[in-house]
């Protein structure tokens, strides 16, 4: 989809380039680690492709995001985890981001 920036046209980049080059530095990235006695239920991976997927839809919230998670087709296929995401588990590995 063609956007104007700066009087120019340029084609919006796509979820999947944007997460490409990530790839091969995701294979090195640490593991992320649990606040808590509970293990996380997404990798780093995931979390990349969650919040990248929300900032090309521009959602207005977390909340928002999940919904689409959940209901659209695009977002479960490429965005969301195999198994989905549930709402406590996005906010804590949001808010701790594996720091302990």
């Amino acid at each position: 989809m063609p956007i104007k920036c700066y009087s120019r046209r340029h084609i919006a980049p796509t979820h999947e380039l944007l997460l490409k080059p990530l790839q091969p530095i995701l294979i090195k990235a640490p593991l992320l680690r649990s606040g808590s006695n509970k293990p996380l239920a997404m990798n780093t991976e995931d979390l990349l492709s969650i919040l990248t997927y929300y900032h090309l839809q521009v959602f207005s919230s977390g909340r928002e995001l999940l919904q689409a998670l959940e209901e659209d087709d695009y977002a479960r296929q490429f965005a969301a985890p195999a198994g989905g995401v549930k709402r406590s588990t996005f906010f804590d590995t949001v808010n701790d981001r594996g720091v302990v």
